[in-house]
C-alpha cells in the first residue's frame, strides 16, 4: 500500500508487549542486539562499478558498467563476497539487490548518482549514494527483513523516499537527506504478526508531499522505533511526524532532539492497540514542534525514558 494509511476502527483482543530493556534485547530474536553504527565501510575486495566499465571484479582489476550487472554477478558467484562499490558517476537504472548485499558509494562530496530506484532484499546496506528522480519509491525495503540505509541523499522521488512497509527485523536509517518526496519521505509499517525495530536518527527531510516520518503498526504486529536528531521542515502540514497504532498492534517510540516546524501527530485507533511514547508529557520540551493527538485517538501511554531499550 503506497498511500497514507487511514485508521479503521476494528475489534480484537488486547495484547501488551514490552519494547525492550536496558540490555537492548531484540524483540524479534530474543537475543541481544549488536552495537549499531553508521557503516561507511571501505572494502579491500569485492565487486566494483564505474561509468564506462566492462565486466569483472576486484581480483581482475576490472569494473562493471552497471550496478545491476555487478549485483547479479556477486549473487551468482555466491562466494560470501557481496560488497559492491560504486565509483563516482551517474547510473540510470533501477537496481534490485540480492540478500545481504552491501551497496557502497565513496565518502566525499561527489556521491555516485543512481537516477532510478533501489529495491532492497533482506539484510542490505546502502551507504553514501545519491538516488534521484525515481519514478516510484526511491529506496524500497517493502516486505524485507532488516536493512541499513546511511549517509545517502534521496532527491525528487515520485513516490516515497524510503519505504519499509510490511517489513520486519532490525533497520538503521541514519544520516540521510531526503528532499521533495512525492509521498511519505520515510515510512515504516508493520502488519500481521511482524516485528520491526528501527533507529531513524539524524536525517534531514524537507519538501515531502506527505509525512516526513511515519510509524504505523496494524493487526497483531509490533514496531519499536527510536527517532533522534532528525530535522523536518517544509513537509506536509499537520502530519509532518505521524504515529498510528491500530487493531491489536503495539507501537513504542523514543522521540528526542528532533527539529520540526510542524506537529508530532499521534493516533491510537483502537482500544485494543497500544501506543507507548517515552516521556510523552515532556515531548514538546524534548523536541521542537507541537504535539497533537487526533480527536478520535484512544489515550497514549506515557512510559519512562529508556523503556524502549535503546
Amino acid at each position: 500500500m503506497k498511500k497514507l494509511f487511514a485508521i479503521a476502527i476494528l475489534t480484537g483482543s488486547l495484547i501488551l508487549t514490552g519494547c525492550g530493556d536496558s540490555n537492548d534485547y531484540n524483540q524479534v530474536s530474543g537475543q541481544q542486539d549488536p552495537p549499531i553504527v553508521n557503516p561507511t565501510p571501505q572494502p579491500t575486495a569485492g565487486w566494483f562499478v564505474e561509468v564506462g566499465g566492462g565486466a569483472g571484479n576486484y581480483a581482475t582489476g576490472d569494473a562493471f558498467g552497471s550496478i545491476q550487472d555487478a549485483s547479479n554477478a556477486a549473487a551468482a558467484a555466491n562466494n560470501g563476497d557481496q560488497t559492491i562499490t560504486v565509483r563516482a558517476g551517474t547510473y540510470t537504472e533501477t537496481v534490485t539487490l540480492a540478500n545481504n548485499q552491501r551497496l557502497l558509494g565513496t565518502p566525499g562530496p561527489n556521491r555516485p548518482v543512481i537516477s532510478g530506484s533501489i529495491v532492497l532484499a533482506d539484510g542490505n546496506t546502502v551507504d553514501f549514494l545519491r538516488v534521484q528522480n525515481s519514478a516510484g519509491d526511491a529506496i524500497d525495503g517493502d516486505g524485507q527483513n532488516g536493512g541499513t540505509i546511511t549517509n545517502s541523499e534521496v532527491l525528487n522521488a515520485a513516490g516515497r523516499g524510503i519505504t519499509v512497509d510490511s517489513s520486519s527485523g532490525n533497520w538503521v536509517v541514519t544520516g540521510n537527506t531526503i528532499t521533495d518526496a512525492g509521498d511519505i519521505a520515510a515510512a515504516f509499517r508493520t502488519v500481521g504478526t511482524g516485528q520491526l525495530r528501527a533507529r531513524v536518527n539524524d536525517n534531514t527531510i524537507t519538501g515531502s508531499a506527505l509525512d516526513a516520518i511515519a510509524f504505523i503498526s496494524e493487526d497483531d504486529s509490533e514496531l519499536v522505533a527510536q527517532a533522534h536528531g532528525n530535522t523536518m521542515t517544509g513537509n506536509q502540514p499537520n502530519f509532518t511526524f505521524e504515529a498510528i497504532a491500530g487493531n491489536n498492534a503495539t507501537l513504542s517510540l523514543d522521540i528526542e532532539d528532533n527539529t520540526n516546524n510542524d506537529v508530532y501527530r499521534f493516533d491510537r485507533g483502537d482500544i485494543t492497540a497500544t501506543l507507548n511514547v517515552e516521556q510523552f508529557a515532556q515531548l514538546a520540551t524534548l523536541n521542537s514542534g507541537t504535539v497533537f493527538v487526533s480527536p478520535i485517538s484512544e489515550p497514549i501511554t506515557d512510559v519512562a525514558n529508556g523503556f524502549c531499550g535503546f
